[in-house]
């Protein structure tokens, strides 16, 4: 079935403005913003052009009630630039729905009707408030999105979204606040909950913060470049599938990749910039990619974890040179040593939670229903004198047996106080075993080689 995607020139910096394979020596004016149809999404390499840094892309950092920053910054609106200084915090006062400036009417919970205009309206600083006149007639109903009333010592501002840069230096260095310091600029969102945060940054100073966040200097330099290559993969991927108007792009956390601001160290920038523009591509397409912090020895199978049927996703067992490269990571390599218990685990169960929790009468037996190619377990079933109950799924297994399971490849032991599980590796073992690439780049393996081995058929290009 081939796909559709509709993106906005401009709305993404300098990510969808013409490209060919062999850049001209003069590189042509920036077109006026339009928009581009590609059908289906390849060939991406004809279509792509960005900055040395990647297309601009928008974190979700969170929602927070107000925020102070640490230092000096820029907060631009939709009506002006003004600088906050240390210490400032700013705060979101209210949703609300306001009338067109001048224009009398009634507000409900979803409109405006707008009547008859008035001469004046109370001002506001870089805005305005409007009183509602019940006395509009002949009224027409006009629907209007909700905008922010931002309060900060430096005034009351009415806007959208409100944009914090650093007062001096590049993006990198970025603006520190009471939650971290983060590269790049802040765009506050207006939420239901309280302030959205958005971390709005190029792709390449992105995937630092990522690398740092999944994997650690303490990696060999190879598997930090393996794990760029992979990070940078994933968010490309998630980046042209989200629709264009998002307000961010991608999530800081597990639900996407672990991000966080601040420095990094020169060992995982060497990493990112020697693999810059490096993008794993299934054809003209960009792959699909996971990876887990350990498989225990086997890989599991794309299918029957998140339902992607890739050929290079299959349940295997993770050997390299004849070993198990996880294992020889946290056995051979000192600084990998402690990631030996994600290798081996063991989780007791008592059989009192186990009634508690399922409300099962006496606990009887915990069987072991279905198994995927990679031994993982995907069904189980937990018998009591009362009732019984069946969990299907690897995430509701790990989620629901008490506390988050490190992964679903153990074997049970029944004991008379309870459930013994032996379990090995760490994470839903689908792509790039990150210890595993630890382990084959100790071993020799450029990162070229060990993504070659966790993804067999998707070829590196430099896309920018």
């Amino acid at each position: 079935m081939r796909r559709v995607l509709v993106l906005v020139a401009g709305s993404l910096g300098a990510l969808l403005t013409a490209c060919r394979s062999v850049p001209p020596a003069v590189p042509p004016a920036a077109p006026p913003v339009r928009l581009l149809r590609i059908l289906p999404l390849p060939p991406l390499a004809e279509t792509l052009r960005v900055s040395p840094l990647g297309p601009w892309i928008r974190i979700h950092l969170g929602t927070r009630t107000s925020l102070t920053l640490r230092d000096t910054a820029l907060l631009m609106t939709t009506t002006g630039v003004d600088t906050l200084l240390p210490g400032a915090t700013v705060s979101l006062l209210r949703t609300v729905h306001l009338p067109p400036k001048g224009v009398c009417g009634r507000m409900d919970s979803t409109g405006i009707f707008v009547g008859r205009i008035l001469g004046t309206s109370p001002p506001l600083r870089n805005g305005f408030f409007f009183q509602p006149d019940d006395a509009c007639t002949d009224t027409l109903w006009i629907p209007r999105p909700p905008v922010a009333l931002w309060k900060t010592p430096r005034g009351t501002f009415w806007s959208g979204p409100l944009e914090i840069w650093p007062w001096a230096g590049n993006g990198r260095r970025g603006v520190a606040f009471s939650i971290g310091q983060f590269p790049g600029k802040l765009v506050l969102w207006p939420g239901e909950k309280g302030i959205e945060l958005v971390n709005a940054l190029p792709m390449e100073i992105y995937l630092e913060g990522v690398v740092a966040a999944e994997m650690g200097s303490q990696f060999p330099e190879e598997a930090l470049k393996a794990q760029a290559v992979a990070a940078r993969t994933y968010a490309l991927r998630t980046l042209l599938s989200r629709p264009p108007f998002a307000f961010f792009h991608l999530y800081g956390d597990v639900r996407h990749q672990a991000y966080r601001g601040g420095a990094v160290s020169e060992k995982i920038r060497r990493a990112v910039r020697a693999t810059r523009g490096e993008v794993l591509m299934e054809g003209d397409s960009v792959a699909v990619v996971f990876y887990h912090a350990n498989c225990g020895g086997v890989l599991a199978d794309g299918r029957a974890v998140f339902g992607v049927d890739r050929p290079y996703l299959r349940a295997r067992p993770d050997l390299y040179q004849g070993v198990a490269p996880c294992e020889y990571a946290t056995r051979r390599v000192p600084e990998l040593a402690w990631f030996g218990k994600r290798e081996r685990w063991h989780a007791f169960i008592p059989r009192s939670w186990l009634e508690r929790a399922f409300n099962l009468g006496r606990f009887r037996t915990f069987q072991v229903l279905a198994r995927s190619p990679s031994g993982r377990v995907e069904h189980i079933r937990i018998e009591g004198t009362r009732t019984f109950r069946e969990i299907s799924g690897q995430s509701r297994i790990r989620r629901m047996l008490g506390k988050p399971l490190p992964s679903t490849l153990f074997r049970v032991q029944e004991k008379a106080e309870g459930v013994w599980l032996v379990g090995w590796g760490y994470g839903h073992g689908v792509g790039m075993c990150q210890v595993g690439a630890g382990g084959m780049a100790a071993m020799g393996a450029d990162h070229r080689t060990i993504l070659e081995h966790y993804f067999p058929g998707p070829a590196p290009r430099r896309l920018w």
